[in-house]
């Protein structure tokens, strides 16, 4: 996967942004140790960026969208344990299991099932529950 994103095999194609005459390329939020490339956003060496007001706000930002990333992907892999480990499919097919997740997390988060009448809890009838289960949004499968 790394020699694809390199390559660039792996993006869309560039595309204009909303309401601006710009085009763009997709990227991917990096750190220090990433190597510099159209596909890869790092922060500014810190000497450099000590001189210009926009490269220290770049530098500021950066690290947030890291931790934004990473605290979504987080949430997802405390619901959905298949996460936690490499998954042994194409990457097509693992974008289709993220967007999944994602949706059935929106569903979840959302309440949709308590409004539509469906059943509570799903599951293997000849195993208890344990009795400290607590009931809260994501238990309700």
């Amino acid at each position: 996967m790394g020699k694809q994103v390199l390559s660039g095999n792996i993006f869309p194609p560039d595309e204009r942004l909303p309401d601006l005459n710009k085009v763009v390329p997709y990227v991917i939020v990096g750190d220090e140790t990433f190597r510099l490339h159209k596909h890869g956003l790092k922060p500014y060496c810190k000497i450099t960026a000590r001189g210009e007001k926009s490269k220290v706000i770049f530098n500021y930002r950066l690290p947030h969208a890291h931790r934004v990333m990473e605290n979504a992907f987080g949430v997802l892999s405390q619901i959905f344990r298949v996460f936690y480990s490499p998954i042994a499919v194409t990457p097509e097919k693992c974008e289709l299991l993220v967007i999944a997740a994602c949706c059935l997390h929106n569903i979840l988060r959302n309440g949709y099932l308590e409004h539509h009448q469906q059943p509570h809890y799903l599951y293997d009838s000849s195993i208890d529950p344990p009795a400290s289960m607590s009931v809260g949004p994501y238990t309700k499968f």
